[in-house]
């Protein structure tokens, strides 16, 4: 069972959710120099049973107002990037496969940030554990 922060965050999931998972990813389009933003290998990635991308879109907004409200103690590296690449208008988000299963996504997931490859690495990467 998943844990809630808040009522906004519960209502968007079970509003939204649908049978099928999608693996995502959030990628930086401003200028680059020696790497490619928009490759899989930097941003993030993640999975998710929503419908559209602005239902994804609306899960980081309110998780970033969860933080805001002290609901979460961590404000995720993720949403780091995200809060200070959207105001700059240079985050892009591309749905990499869809109408997975739930251990396929998580599968896929794994397959484009195995163990290791983490922020922590690599500033580029968004994500703080293996996978998401």
């Amino acid at each position: 069972m998943a844990k809630w922060y808040s009522d906004q965050m519960r209502i968007h999931h079970e509003t939204c959710k649908t049978k099928d998972y999608k693996v995502y990813h959030f990628f930086y389009t401003g200028h680059t120099q020696g790497w490619y933003g928009k490759s899989p290998r930097w941003g993030y990635i993640g999975i998710c049973p929503y419908n559209t991308d602005d239902d994804i879109i609306q899960r980081y907004i309110l998780e970033l107002r969860e933080v805001g409200l002290g609901l979460r103690s961590k404000k995720r590296f993720v949403l780091q990037m995200l809060e200070k690449f959207w105001k700059k208008e240079q985050i892009g988000l591309k749905v990499l496969h869809k109408g997975l299963s739930r251990r396929e996504a998580l599968d896929m997931e794994n397959f484009y940030r195995p163990e290791g490859y983490t922020m922590h690495k690599d500033k580029r990467i968004w994500n703080e554990i293996a996978g998401g």
